[in-house]
């Protein structure tokens, strides 16, 4: 009797992926911020335009990693979510690690 395939794993895993590159991906917006506000910031030339800049900088740090966080964490649910749903089916259909199946008893 064959085993019915689930495919949830691979979209687990596809899942968990994606959540790497957008990561990553907000890594490296993140830093190209640093860097412009590094020469913005060297281009001040009075004291309380240098302040206002670094208050508006810690202000839109901490918005992005904030709305970051609730990305990630919606993306890590639904990998769990399907996470989940593959090991019910695993555990269902008697699909072994590999895909080979396994007798019921």
């Amino acid at each position: 009797m064959a085993a019915k395939k689930t495919g949830t794993t691979p979209e687990f895993m596809q899942q968990g992926v994606e959540c790497f590159r957008e990561y990553y991906g907000f890594l490296a917006d993140r830093l190209r911020k640093d860097a412009e506000f590094g020469q913005e910031l060297m281009s001040c030339r009075e004291p309380m335009a240098a302040f206002s800049l670094w208050s508006d900088f810690g202000k839109e740090i901490v918005s992005d990693y904030q709305h970051e966080a609730q990305k990630l964490q919606a993306m890590t649910a639904e990998a769990v979510a399907a996470g989940m749903m593959g090991a019910q089916g695993i555990v269902e259909n008697g699909i072994g690690l590999a895909g080979s199946t396994s007798p019921k008893v």
